[in-house]
């Protein structure tokens, strides 16, 4: 069996899915503590050719919580600033009409975790890529251990004959 872990992160890499659609099983690291930069920032490509930020505001004083508690700041405009800036980059790409409504619903809806947006849209490129991978939330494992120690221990639990891990 493979497993494949990894934080929930702000529209991941591509590839990320890759790890995922090569994986029997992906398993959330909703415990995991929050990481300013992965789990609510990305970048993208300009229509100039150039990387721009996309990021969604986090309330102050979180910074040690973990992912699944951490609260968005819905009092800075960041959704209508990333919708915005992803429309500009990327409307007369090839295949944007097919996405661009959901998309949109996306960044029109209150989130009020980071998690709980990072698992949405998480699915939705799951499903738009057909990866039917079987996602497990850490938190549901009942697993100890610290770092590398608790990915073994997932690993371990789940029986996992392979860990797939980086790019």
């Amino acid at each position: 069996m493979i497993v494949t872990i990894h934080q929930p992160n702000y529209f991941p890499y591509p590839g990320f899915f890759q790890k995922v659609l090569l994986s029997d099983i992906y398993v959330i690291l909703d415990r995991a503590q929050f990481e300013f930069d992965i789990t609510n920032r990305n970048k993208i490509i300009t229509p100039e050719g150039s990387w721009s930020r996309i990021s969604v505001p986090i309330k102050k004083g979180q910074k040690f919580f973990e992912i699944r508690n951490v609260e968005i700041n819905n009092d800075q405009p960041w959704a209508e600033k990333n919708w915005d800036l992803i429309c500009k980059s990327y409307n007369d790409s090839p295949f944007f009409d097919l996405y661009k409504t959901t998309l949109n619903s996306v960044f029109k809806k209150k989130w009020n975790l980071i998690f709980d947006l990072n698992f949405y849209t998480l699915k939705k490129v799951l499903e738009w890529l057909n990866i039917k991978t079987k996602i497990i939330f850490d938190s549901e494992l009942d697993v100890t251990g610290k770092s590398s120690e608790h990915l073994l221990n997932i690993c371990k639990k789940l029986g996992a004959t392979k860990y797939l891990s980086g790019p």
